[in-house]
């Protein structure tokens, strides 16, 4: 059963991720990007890897991706200018991209990684690590957070110098 639901997550991310790459329009590669982004937090997810895949969705697609958006979004005169992502060097592209299909087809069917053993899964992780940044690493962590908000309140101030 988990095998099914990797494969699904598998094609969803590779469907999005295609869609990024090869969408003529910005703004469906900025959400398609989403898709792709939310399919490696899922990965990593049912991989373990549950801090991981949270710190994906959080600074990936909760932060940088929303930034994407409301950069393209927001810009003056987006409606002037052609916003297109054009596909370039197709040539190229196509060949490495069935020799990829080829090679995961190939390590699909020889099952190369049946061997290998995994992690031991610690439960509660997430745990452990917000205790760590809360007992251990909390000057480190405090030491971010102000530095962030001195960062954002500079943006602030330089962004409203520019509007005056």
């Amino acid at each position: 059963m988990e095998n099914i639901v990797l494969t699904i997550i598998f094609t969803i991310t590779i469907g999005s991720a295609c869609v990024v790459a090869f969408s003529r329009n910005l703004i469906y590669s900025a959400f398609a990007l989403f898709g792709t982004f939310l399919g490696v937090a899922a990965t990593f997810i049912m991989l373990g890897a549950p801090f991981v895949g949270l710190v994906q969705i959080v600074v990936y697609a909760g932060g940088i991706l929303i930034l994407t958006i409301f950069a393209v979004m927001l810009t003056a005169k987006i409606k002037a200018s052609e916003i297109t992502n054009p596909v370039l060097n197709i040539k190229i592209a196509i060949p490495l991209f069935l020799l990829t299909l080829f090679l995961l087809v190939y390590f699909l069917v020889n099952n190369f990684w049946s061997g290998s053993t995994a992690l031991p899964h610690k439960e509660g992780s997430i745990v452990a690590i917000g205790n760590a940044l809360l007992t251990e690493y909390l000057l480190p962590f405090e030491l971010i957070s102000i530095v962030l908000l001195i960062t954002m309140i500079g943006a602030a101030i330089i962004t409203r110098r520019q509007l005056k």
